[in-house]
């Protein structure tokens, strides 16, 4: 069987610019979410049909913030996956999360899934540089989010700097910051120059670090793995076969209405 990799896309974002998550709605109520739960419920049975000869070994949830679903709803999503697809026992699962919105109920329902790890957002750790960057969370609140996965010891978690320009003495500083919390993971954007690459490399020399091009892991979180095919799910979601990536609307009315249909998900085009 061919590995493959699930991945979601949340229409719901409350924290970050608008302009770099086109789509995502930047409010949250239960009846937005309850209408994509059922639509995404669909499309992963309508998918699960033509994916026989694929095995996932990789679940990713992300482009909106996983820490805006509810406990049950993140443990839904990943028991549907293994009931409508081939799943590999070894698969990984990553939650990309904000601050905003976490906590230790979500962290709990993190924790029951196993090989599960969540990738933070943070574009900064000062209250000004947050709310420039469009996030609601003070920087108290955002070292607290790292900080309750390290009091409950669990270190399944990165962090990505989620700044392309962030400035090198910037990224040190947030990495010293960070670390005491004993994160399993750093992730850099696409775009990142060198020069940051090398200011990474340098704070973290000297510590059991295994870095894959923009990314540094401990053992405690597994690299992604290798997938040739990636099943997108959700309103923007880009989905890759036979090495042709392909992108669905992310006009959230028309994905909820047409969710079951893969066809018409990546020919519409939003007006």
């Amino acid at each position: 069987m061919e590995a493959a990799k699930i991945f979601i896309s949340l229409p719901f974002r409350v924290d970050g610019l608008e302009a770099a998550h086109p789509g995502c709605l930047k409010t949250f109520d239960s009846r937005h979410m309850n209408r994509f739960i059922t639509a995404l419920n669909r499309e992963l049975c309508a998918l699960s049909e033509e994916s026989e000869d694929l095995l996932i070994r990789e679940i990713e949830i992300g482009n909106g913030s996983a820490s805006h679903l509810t406990a049950d709803d993140l443990a839904g999503i990943i028991r549907l996956i293994k009931k409508q697809f081939h799943v590999d026992p070894q698969r990984t699962v990553r939650f990309h999360m904000t601050p905003s919105g976490f906590d230790f109920y979500k962290l709990s329902a993190v924790r029951q899934i196993r090989n599960a790890s969540i990738c933070f957002e943070l574009p900064d750790l000062t209250d000004e540089g947050l709310l420039a960057a469009g996030y609601r969370c003070t920087g108290k609140q955002a070292v607290g989010a790292l900080d309750t996965c390290f009091q409950n010891a669990f270190h399944a978690f990165g962090v990505l700097l989620t700044s392309d320009n962030m400035p090198q003495e910037k990224a040190v500083t947030l990495l010293k910051c960070i670390l005491p919390t004993h994160p399993g993971a750093i992730f850099l954007p696409a775009g990142s120059s060198q020069q940051l690459l090398d200011a990474v490399d340098h704070v973290l020399a000297g510590e059991k670090w295994m870095r894959s091009g923009r990314s540094w892991y401990r053992d405690n979180i597994p690299p992604a793995s290798r997938c040739t095919v990636q099943i997108g799910c959700g309103p923007g979601a880009v989905s890759v076969f036979d090495g042709v990536p392909v992108q669905s609307t992310v006009d959230f009315d028309f994905y909820c209405d047409h969710s079951d249909d893969f066809e018409a998900l990546v020919t519409h085009v939003q007006d």
